[in-house]
């Protein structure tokens, strides 16, 4: 039997270092699903509001950014995996070999959020 955490080193450590490699797959199981957790399709209709809200105050803040990132996307594993968001996020942080392919993994869920709730044309959040 594989352990939890083996399953999320599997299921999400070989995304994070085909990112890091230059070979994004904008379709990977955890991209897709990260963005449906922020969209709301967890079982929590608020996610989309909350994920809403916050964009419309701090997209043009990266460091806002990047942590409401980290603790969606840790809290989506924690969710999947149905484990602790600390065990989730010592398991994320073992599926990153190095700190840098995290750092570029957590820049290209930022960009996959911005893409999904941001409409370029009219500068608005919405869902598209």
């Amino acid at each position: 039997m594989v352990s939890i955490k083996q399953q999320i080193i599997w299921d999400i450590g070989s995304d994070i270092i085909n990112t890091y490699a230059g070979k994004q797959d904008p379709n990977s199981w955890a991209r897709r699903h990260f963005t449906l957790w922020c969209e709301g399709s967890y079982e929590n209709d608020m996610e989309w509001e909350k994920t809403r809200l916050f964009l419309e105050d701090n997209l043009n803040n990266p460091r806002e950014l990047r942590r409401f990132v980290i603790r969606q996307f840790t809290e989506f594993v924690a969710y999947e995996y149905n484990i602790s968001y600390g065990h989730a996020q010592k398991c994320i942080v073992t599926a990153a070999q190095r700190e840098d392919e995290l750092d570029k993994y957590t820049r290209v869920l930022i960009d996959d959020l911005i893409d999904y709730f941001v409409d370029e044309r009219t500068c608005g959040i919405h869902i598209k």
